[in-house]
């Protein structure tokens, strides 16, 4: 009997050749994935572009798709790291998990962060000016077209080896192929709403430039749900911002889900030896401004201590880039920091085109950086996820979003972590059994026990 008939919300997707999984259509659209706030209005439009399904023949181009050749694939959309092999394949790690690995639901979910992902790009443009509104469900389609082919490309290999931090390289990169680099330059996103965040952050921090240094890691925290760099809206610009004032003290005076903040404090005051030096990988722009305040003020504190910041070239997503530090070192909030450059403090420009650094494929130098420091502190959901570190004492600072990040933290939504993994351990483990992943909660909570609740030294 035909089970569609029976349950027209069950549908079966066929994902690659001897793969297919029934999923709850329903399901998908209440938990569809929204990317920095933004979703589109149709959260399965690229699964049906992708499988095929009846809806898409009611779609009408604005002209035919060409059909990428494999070589083709690999030339345009394959990303480069000038002394590193960046590819796919069997053998090759892909953090936290390959997609093969995953199930039809998630997969389905994965889509849904695809077209809302290609949205919030396209919807930009529009926003400034780059591209007429009327373009934008075309482009959205086309985008979902052409990203379907890169996945299906070597007899679906790409879909099935990469991982999340491969797809969001490649819509980028399908966006840019479409309107072209003049309107959309993968390697350098959105800078002007996002240096205009800067500014904003910048200029903020004087409210809080006396709080304590563990009131300001949490600050750094909470701007991770605040998205300032999506910009000041147009109709009620002191509103946006009262809106991320306030969320900036959303974990003000409380506890953390996971919260090393003192065990950190503690290792740096305690370290044995007359330097102690950390490396710094910081993510989003607005976060990067309040994490280098903090930072500022351990170095005014602590002597000893040496800090390098880890600072991509590219300009991806809302990401800090080398392009920004400038402003940062000539406001007067960071002067401290900026008489210490060269001294204290330090900095290394590293490329790469991926949202989040992915252990694997960092350059050498960044490589030699990381084996010199005492301590490595990693910012981010997505670099919690990508940047495992296990020959170093490592420090991971994000807030808990989406199914993935619930998943290997064992938290839930908007749960802020500062967690310490100690040195020959990593933050999470994965397996294709979710029911025997190691969570960061794992990780801590063991940790704790073994230490007796004692601050660790290094």
């Amino acid at each position: 009997m035909n089970k569609t008939f029976l349950n027209p919300h069950i549908l079966t997707i066929p994902f690659w050749p001897g793969y297919s999984a029934e999923v709850d259509i329903n399901r998908i659209v209440s938990s569809a994935i929204p990317v920095k706030g933004k979703q589109y209005h149709l959260p399965l439009r690229f699964l049906e572009i992708y499988a095929n399904l009846p809806m898409v023949a009611a779609t009408q181009f604005s002209r035919p798709e060409r059909q990428f050749q494999w070589h083709e694939i690999q030339e345009m959309f394959m990303p480069t790291i000038p002394g590193i092999t960046v590819s796919l394949g069997d053998n090759i790690d892909q953090p936290p998990f390959k997609w093969q690995e995953c199930d039809g639901t998630t997969l389905c979910l994965n889509f849904t962060y695809n077209v809302n992902a290609i949205y919030r790009i396209i919807y930009n443009l529009s926003e400034q000016g780059l591209i007429f509104p009327e373009m934008v469900e075309n482009l959205v389609d086309r985008a979902c077209l052409m990203l379907a082919q890169i996945y299906k490309a070597g007899n679906y290999s790409v879909m099935q080896q990469m991982n999340n931090n491969f797809n969001m390289f490649f819509i980028s990169k399908v966006v840019e192929a479409l309107v072209g680099k003049k309107v959309y330059n993968a390697e350098f996103q959105e800078y002007k709403s996002t240096h205009k965040a800067l500014l904003q952050a910048i200029d903020a921090v004087q409210e809080h430039k006396n709080s304590s240094i563990k009131e300001k890691i949490g600050f750094a925290l909470a701007k991770g749900v605040v998205f300032t760099e999506s910009g000041v809206s147009r109709i009620d610009p002191k509103q946006d911002i009262q809106n991320i004032r306030s969320g900036t003290y959303r974990y003000f005076h409380k506890e953390l889900a996971i919260d090393d903040r003192d065990i950190f404090i503690s290792m740096i005051e305690n370290a044995v030896g007359e330097k102690v030096s950390m490396v710094a990988i910081l993510d989003d722009t607005a976060e990067t401004v309040e994490d280098l305040l903090w930072m500022q003020d351990l170095l005014i504190k602590y002597p000893k201590l040496n800090i390098c910041l880890m600072v991509n070239t590219a300009q991806i997503s809302i990401n800090f880039s080398s392009q920004m530090l400038s402003d940062v070192l000539n406001s007067p909030n960071f002067s401290e920091l900026a008489g210490r450059m060269g001294n204290q403090f330090s900095y290394l420009e590293i490329y790469s085109p991926f949202i989040s650094f992915q252990t694997n494929f960092l350059q050498e130098s960044a490589r030699t950086a990381i084996s010199k420091a005492n301590i490595v502190y990693v910012k981010g959901a997505n670099f919690f996820e990508t940047c495992q570190i296990p020959d170093k004492d490592t420090f991971y600072g994000f807030i808990v979003f989406g199914p993935i990040s619930r998943l290997y933290t064992g938290l839930q939504d908007f749960d802020a972590v500062f967690a310490y993994v100690p040195q020959g351990q990593t933050g999470y483990l994965n397996h294709r059994d979710k029911a025997k992943i190691r969570t960061l909660k794992d990780v801590c909570t063991s940790r704790r026990q073994s230490s007796g609740g004692h601050n660790e030294r290094i």
